[in-house]
């Protein structure tokens, strides 16, 4: 019969014995049966008694036990010794005390007369208390009382002392007791093993907790030290931005009071030139009489005067007007509508003076009208300075000619954006320059005047504050081309 299915049984046995098994296996409770066979050759009563046990790795199975009546002692003690699991049949009688429930040892196999310290293999009719030195300690009495009350079947899990550790230590067993008639079938199944893995994992778990709580903690503390750092670099590139900016505000002031020199000197040359004629007018005036031809003459003078004073005041006046306007615009970052040319052309008024230092650059402003933008001129300005600036001092030598600078725009009207070109045909810029131009601090003149922040500057204004880019192509000896492109609407959030 080894290795074949039940249901190969032939006969009426093989659905009766798969209907037991399945009994056996969906109850968890023991089945005895008898049945008659015609195929023994001498024996036809059998009695079989299915128990529901498990493996010693945890493993459901079930035990039969299928023999001749006649061997039925020696079979089923042979079966109930080699199980791993301690195996308990009691049967309740009548204490001493009345309404207290007693036990009677029906049957125990060797697992059980171990773990329980009974020292006399013989222990079937006696009380489990006699029976058993150690029927408290095993601590399931309760269980059994509570199922053979209830009908139910009772499966816990619990701590129980062990002889063999000489009562300094134990195991743990899940207990199995279900309800016999008049007594309880119970069932202890070693699970120390399963449980020091589960402590294991469980330890394991909380070492991983705290693994990663300890590592949220170092990563919490990082990210703040860099929001620190972060903060701190920010503040100090606004500092540099203003600090930048007053230094451009400063040349712009140099080079406009140089600019303005000029007519105001004109003008106070003529007034006092003025002044003097007036004096000997009124001398004649007031001598012997005034002729015809010199009030003639006088009136010519002042003609003249009056002429280069206005000329020379209206000059200051459209310097002064630039500056302000240019000014105001680079010393905040106030949003108003535009035009793209006036930007420029205000820009490159205030910038005039610096042109013609060391070498004489002439400046093409070729930006169409028209184009009007609603951002931040003044922002805008300050890039348009800088890179104008930086092809005049750093894109020619001291013995250049025909040195100029083109400005073009072109109006994308579809997509809403802006394309500002700034040429020059000056040197040029090696391949190492041209990959580090936007770098903070990178200059070609170290020591001579270069902060190296006009162009790292103005690289985080188109990109953050106008929301555009700025793109640099260069050769040497080809010149250098900027591009600023830029919607003509400025993003709303910086």
């Amino acid at each position: 019969m080894t290795g074949k299915r039940v249901s190969d049984f032939g006969g009426v046995l093989g659905p009766f014995f798969l209907d037991c098994y399945r009994s056996v296996q969906a109850q968890r409770q023991p089945l005895y049966t008898l049945h008659y066979s015609d195929r023994a050759s001498s024996v036809y009563t059998w009695e079989r008694l299915i128990l529901p046990l498990q493996r010693s790795d945890g493993t459901p199975m079930l035990v039969v036990y299928n023999q001749p009546l006649e061997m039925r002692a020696h079979l089923l003690e042979a079966v109930l010794d080699g199980s791993h699991d301690a195996i308990l049949a009691l049967r309740r009688v009548v204490g001493e005390v009345p309404g207290q429930t007693d036990w009677m040892v029906l049957v125990a196999n060797k697992t059980m007369l171990c773990l329980a310290g009974a020292t006399d293999p013989k222990i079937e009719g006696r009380p489990v208390s006699q029976a058993f030195a150690r029927w408290h300690e095993l601590g399931f009495a309760d269980m059994c009382q509570r199922s053979l009350a209830h009908g139910l079947e009772l499966e816990e899990e619990r701590y129980i002392l062990t002889p063999q550790q000489g009562g300094s230590g134990g195991r743990w067993f899940s207990i199995y007791c279900a309800p016999l008639q008049e007594g309880c079938l119970v069932r202890l199944s070693d699970i120390t093993e399963a449980k020091e893995r589960e402590q294991q994992l469980r330890q394991s778990m909380l070492l991983g907790q705290e693994l990663n709580e300890n590592l949220e903690k170092r990563v919490a503390e990082r990210t703040q030290e860099l929001s620190n750092m972060l903060a701190l670099l920010k503040q100090s590139q606004e500092e540099l931005v203003e600090s930048e900016k007053l230094a451009s505000l400063g040349s712009l002031v140099a080079g406009v009071s140089h600019e303005l020199n000029t007519p105001i000197g004109n003008v106070l040359m003529l007034s006092s030139t003025l002044q003097d004629r007036v004096r000997e007018f009124n001398a004649m005036v007031s001598g012997t009489g005034l002729k015809r031809a010199e009030l003639q003459r006088f009136l010519v003078f002042l003609a003249e005067v009056s002429e280069f004073q206005v000329s020379a005041s209206r000059k200051a006046a459209e310097l002064i007007a630039s500056f302000k306007q240019v000014a105001v615009d680079q010393t905040s970052q106030r949003r108003r509508d535009f035009k793209l040319d006036d930007v420029v052309e205000d820009v490159l008024k205030t910038l005039a003076p610096t042109f013609k230092k060391p070498v004489t650059v002439q400046i093409r402003n070729q930006v169409p009208p028209g184009i009007t933008c609603d951002g931040f001129p003044g922002p805008l300005g300050q890039v348009i300075s800088n890179l104008v600036q930086n092809s005049v001092v750093h894109g020619f030598t001291a013995d250049a000619s025909d040195a100029s600078v083109t400005l073009q725009a072109t109006h994308d009207v579809a997509n809403g954006t802006v394309q500002l070109k700034i040429m020059d045909n000056g040197v040029g810029m090696e391949l190492p320059v041209l990959t580090r131009i936007f770098d903070p601090f990178f200059t070609t003149r170290l020591g001579q005047g270069g902060s190296g922040l006009g162009l790292a500057i103005s690289h985080r204004i188109v990109t953050s504050l106008l929301g555009g880019k700025l793109t640099v192509e260069s050769a040497p000896g080809h010149g250098t081309c900027f591009t600023v492109s830029f919607p003509t609407k400025a993003p709303a959030q910086l």
